[in-house]
Protein backbone atom coordinates (compact mmCIF):
# COMPACT_ATOMS: atom_id res chain seq x y z
CA UNK A 1 0.00 0.00 0.00
CA UNK A 2 1.36 3.45 -1.31
CA UNK A 3 -0.02 6.85 -0.13
CA UNK A 4 1.20 10.19 -1.23
CA UNK A 5 0.58 13.35 -0.45
CA UNK A 6 1.02 16.66 -2.70
CA UNK A 7 0.59 20.53 -2.01
CA UNK A 8 0.14 21.13 -5.35
CA UNK A 9 -1.62 18.90 -8.01
CA UNK A 10 -1.67 19.71 -11.91
CA UNK A 11 -4.84 18.37 -13.64
CA UNK A 12 -2.58 16.19 -15.97
CA UNK A 13 -0.84 14.57 -12.46
CA UNK A 14 -3.72 14.10 -10.93
CA UNK A 15 -5.29 12.03 -14.34
CA UNK A 16 -2.32 10.19 -14.05
CA UNK A 17 -2.39 9.46 -10.13
CA UNK A 18 -6.22 8.44 -10.41
CA UNK A 19 -5.30 5.30 -12.92
CA UNK A 20 -3.53 3.97 -9.85
CA UNK A 21 -4.99 5.84 -6.97
CA UNK A 22 -8.10 7.23 -4.96
CA UNK A 23 -7.57 10.87 -3.59
CA UNK A 24 -9.09 9.93 0.10
CA UNK A 25 -8.93 13.80 1.34
CA UNK A 26 -7.39 17.06 -0.51
CA UNK A 27 -3.58 16.09 -2.02
CA UNK A 28 -3.89 12.72 -0.17
CA UNK A 29 -3.42 9.69 -2.43
CA UNK A 30 -3.87 5.94 -1.47
CA UNK A 31 -3.10 2.95 -3.93
CA UNK A 32 -2.10 -1.13 -4.12
CA UNK A 33 0.32 -1.45 -6.67
CA UNK A 34 3.97 -2.98 -7.39
CA UNK A 35 7.21 -1.17 -7.01
CA UNK A 36 7.45 -0.61 -10.63
CA UNK A 37 4.70 1.42 -10.58
CA UNK A 38 5.38 3.51 -7.53
CA UNK A 39 9.01 4.48 -8.88
CA UNK A 40 7.32 5.57 -12.11
CA UNK A 41 4.82 7.47 -10.81
CA UNK A 42 6.99 9.03 -8.15
CA UNK A 43 9.26 9.75 -11.03
CA UNK A 44 6.10 11.41 -12.73
CA UNK A 45 6.19 13.21 -9.72
CA UNK A 46 9.03 14.55 -9.35
CA UNK A 47 9.23 16.06 -13.13
CA UNK A 48 5.26 17.50 -12.95
CA UNK A 49 5.23 19.02 -9.20
CA UNK A 50 7.72 21.95 -9.64
CA UNK A 51 7.82 23.97 -6.40
CA UNK A 52 5.38 21.63 -4.59
CA UNK A 53 5.86 19.46 -1.62
CA UNK A 54 5.44 15.97 -2.57
CA UNK A 55 5.86 13.05 0.18
CA UNK A 56 5.66 9.54 -0.22
CA UNK A 57 4.96 6.41 2.35
CA UNK A 58 5.16 2.34 1.43
CA UNK A 59 5.74 -0.72 3.26
CA UNK A 60 9.19 -1.82 4.05
CA UNK A 61 10.70 -4.74 5.70
CA UNK A 62 12.22 -2.67 8.74
CA UNK A 63 12.22 -2.61 12.30
CA UNK A 64 8.95 0.18 11.50
CA UNK A 65 7.86 -2.02 8.94
CA UNK A 66 7.41 1.13 6.12
CA UNK A 67 9.99 3.56 4.47
CA UNK A 68 9.05 7.16 2.80
CA UNK A 69 10.82 9.89 0.89
CA UNK A 70 10.54 13.48 0.54
CA UNK A 71 10.57 16.39 -1.97
CA UNK A 72 10.82 20.06 -2.01
CA UNK A 73 10.44 19.70 1.80
CA UNK A 74 12.15 21.15 4.73
CA UNK A 75 12.79 18.08 6.58
CA UNK A 76 15.70 15.75 5.43
CA UNK A 77 15.58 12.01 6.06
CA UNK A 78 18.29 10.23 7.85
CA UNK A 79 19.03 6.21 7.54
CA UNK A 80 19.58 4.78 11.11
CA UNK A 81 20.69 1.14 10.70
CA UNK A 82 17.92 0.84 8.05
CA UNK A 83 15.09 3.02 10.19
CA UNK A 84 14.09 6.43 8.25
CA UNK A 85 14.15 9.26 10.54
CA UNK A 86 13.32 12.85 9.91
CA UNK A 87 15.48 15.20 11.13
CA UNK A 88 13.60 19.20 10.85
CA UNK A 89 14.41 22.27 12.36
CA UNK A 90 12.16 24.47 14.66
CA UNK A 91 9.30 26.31 13.15
CA UNK A 92 7.54 29.34 14.47
CA UNK A 93 4.03 29.78 14.33
CA UNK A 94 2.17 32.05 11.60
CA UNK A 95 1.39 35.42 12.41
CA UNK A 96 -1.16 37.61 11.12
CA UNK A 97 -4.60 36.72 10.28
CA UNK A 98 -5.89 34.77 7.88
CA UNK A 99 -4.39 36.47 5.10
CA UNK A 100 -1.95 33.85 3.73
CA UNK A 101 -4.60 30.79 4.70
CA UNK A 102 -3.02 29.08 1.67
CA UNK A 103 0.67 28.67 2.65
CA UNK A 104 -0.53 28.49 6.38
CA UNK A 105 -2.43 24.97 5.91
CA UNK A 106 0.26 23.03 4.39
CA UNK A 107 3.52 24.92 5.03
CA UNK A 108 6.06 22.36 5.63
CA UNK A 109 6.11 18.01 5.18
CA UNK A 110 6.64 17.37 8.59
CA UNK A 111 6.78 13.70 9.84
CA UNK A 112 6.17 13.01 14.23
CA UNK A 113 5.75 10.04 15.98
CA UNK A 114 2.34 10.52 18.34
CA UNK A 115 1.15 8.68 21.24
CA UNK A 116 -2.48 8.26 21.16
CA UNK A 117 -3.58 8.27 24.67
CA UNK A 118 -1.77 9.65 27.33
CA UNK A 119 -2.03 6.11 29.45
CA UNK A 120 -0.70 4.11 26.21
CA UNK A 121 2.39 1.92 27.67
CA UNK A 122 5.52 3.48 26.92
CA UNK A 123 7.14 0.75 25.88
CA UNK A 124 4.46 -1.13 23.63
CA UNK A 125 5.25 -1.68 19.84
CA UNK A 126 3.70 0.27 17.57
CA UNK A 127 2.55 -2.30 14.70
CA UNK A 128 0.18 0.30 12.79
CA UNK A 129 0.65 3.81 11.64
CA UNK A 130 -2.19 6.24 10.55
CA UNK A 131 -2.13 9.03 7.71
CA UNK A 132 -4.15 11.81 9.70
CA UNK A 133 -5.39 15.20 7.30
CA UNK A 134 -8.10 17.98 8.37
CA UNK A 135 -9.65 20.46 6.75
CA UNK A 136 -9.82 24.20 8.84
CA UNK A 137 -12.16 26.95 8.01
CA UNK A 138 -9.46 28.56 9.22
CA UNK A 139 -5.64 28.85 11.10
CA UNK A 140 -6.70 29.33 14.59
CA UNK A 141 -7.04 26.13 16.59
CA UNK A 142 -8.96 28.62 19.27
CA UNK A 143 -11.20 30.50 16.76
CA UNK A 144 -11.55 28.00 13.54
CA UNK A 145 -13.05 24.83 13.23
CA UNK A 146 -12.66 21.47 11.65
CA UNK A 147 -15.12 20.87 9.00
CA UNK A 148 -13.54 17.49 7.67
CA UNK A 149 -11.29 14.97 8.83
CA UNK A 150 -9.84 11.66 6.79
CA UNK A 151 -7.66 8.90 8.03
CA UNK A 152 -5.94 6.08 6.41
CA UNK A 153 -4.77 3.44 9.10
CA UNK A 154 -2.08 0.87 7.58
CA UNK A 155 -1.27 -2.46 9.83
CA UNK A 156 1.56 -4.74 9.29
CA UNK A 157 0.89 -7.82 7.80
CA UNK A 158 -3.16 -6.78 7.81
CA UNK A 159 -4.23 -4.58 5.10
CA UNK A 160 -5.39 -0.80 5.83
CA UNK A 161 -8.34 0.66 7.08
CA UNK A 162 -9.91 4.10 5.72
CA UNK A 163 -12.16 7.02 7.55
CA UNK A 164 -13.83 9.66 6.45
CA UNK A 165 -16.40 12.19 7.93
CA UNK A 166 -17.68 15.97 7.30
CA UNK A 167 -18.68 17.86 10.76
CA UNK A 168 -21.58 20.00 10.97
CA UNK A 169 -21.15 23.70 10.99
CA UNK A 170 -22.65 27.02 11.64
CA UNK A 171 -22.67 29.82 9.48
CA UNK A 172 -21.47 30.26 6.01
CA UNK A 173 -18.02 28.78 5.06
CA UNK A 174 -15.37 31.52 3.75
CA UNK A 175 -14.97 31.40 0.01
CA UNK A 176 -11.42 30.68 0.36
CA UNK A 177 -11.54 27.58 2.49
CA UNK A 178 -14.38 26.63 -0.60
CA UNK A 179 -11.93 27.56 -3.05
CA UNK A 180 -9.11 25.49 -1.34
CA UNK A 181 -10.62 22.25 0.16
CA UNK A 182 -13.98 22.13 -2.41
CA UNK A 183 -16.35 21.89 0.59
CA UNK A 184 -19.02 23.81 0.41
CA UNK A 185 -21.68 25.64 3.02
CA UNK A 186 -24.57 23.27 1.37
CA UNK A 187 -22.39 20.40 1.71
CA UNK A 188 -21.85 20.60 5.39
CA UNK A 189 -25.48 21.60 5.80
CA UNK A 190 -26.09 18.46 4.29
CA UNK A 191 -23.59 15.61 5.21
CA UNK A 192 -22.03 17.18 8.20
CA UNK A 193 -22.18 15.23 11.88
CA UNK A 194 -22.20 16.02 15.28
CA UNK A 195 -18.43 17.06 16.65
CA UNK A 196 -18.76 13.94 19.93
CA UNK A 197 -19.54 11.50 17.42
CA UNK A 198 -16.90 12.08 14.64
CA UNK A 199 -14.66 13.28 17.58
CA UNK A 200 -15.29 9.94 18.98
CA UNK A 201 -15.06 7.44 16.20
CA UNK A 202 -11.70 9.30 15.13
CA UNK A 203 -10.06 8.45 18.28
CA UNK A 204 -11.27 5.20 18.19
CA UNK A 205 -9.69 4.65 14.76
CA UNK A 206 -6.02 6.62 15.73
CA UNK A 207 -5.57 3.99 18.59
CA UNK A 208 -2.66 2.23 19.20
CA UNK A 209 -1.38 3.95 15.91
CA UNK A 210 1.67 6.07 15.15
CA UNK A 211 0.66 9.01 13.48
CA UNK A 212 1.46 10.40 10.23
CA UNK A 213 0.67 13.50 8.52
CA UNK A 214 0.92 16.40 6.53
CA UNK A 215 1.82 19.31 8.58
CA UNK A 216 0.61 17.31 11.30
CA UNK A 217 1.27 19.78 14.28
CA UNK A 218 -1.18 21.61 12.92
CA UNK A 219 -4.29 19.04 12.80
CA UNK A 220 -3.22 17.67 15.67
CA UNK A 221 -3.78 21.55 17.68
CA UNK A 222 -6.94 21.52 16.49
CA UNK A 223 -8.06 18.06 17.95
CA UNK A 224 -6.37 18.84 20.79
CA UNK A 225 -8.15 22.18 21.63
CA UNK A 226 -11.86 20.52 20.57
CA UNK A 227 -10.78 17.56 23.32
CA UNK A 228 -10.08 20.60 26.06
CA UNK A 229 -13.58 21.92 24.72
CA UNK A 230 -15.18 18.72 25.33
CA UNK A 231 -13.39 18.50 28.65
CA UNK A 232 -12.13 15.16 27.32
CA UNK A 233 -8.17 16.07 28.48
CA UNK A 234 -7.77 12.55 29.22
CA UNK A 235 -7.66 11.97 25.24
CA UNK A 236 -5.37 14.60 24.46
CA UNK A 237 -2.68 12.92 21.62
CA UNK A 238 1.03 14.13 22.77
CA UNK A 239 3.39 14.59 19.92
CA UNK A 240 6.74 12.63 19.91
CA UNK A 241 9.52 14.23 17.74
Amino acid sequence: MTVITLSKVSNSLKGDLSKWMQEIATGVYIGNFNSKIRDKLWERIQDAVGSGEATISYPMRNELGYTFNTLNTRREIYNSDGIPLICFPLETEPEGDDEGIKEGFSNASKYYKARKFANNHSGEKKECYAFLDLETDGLKEQYNSIIEIGAVKVMQDSGILGYHSLLEYEGELPNEITGLTGITTDLLKREGRKVEIVLKEILDFLEGAIIVGYNIAFDLRFLNAILQKMAWKSYIILLWI
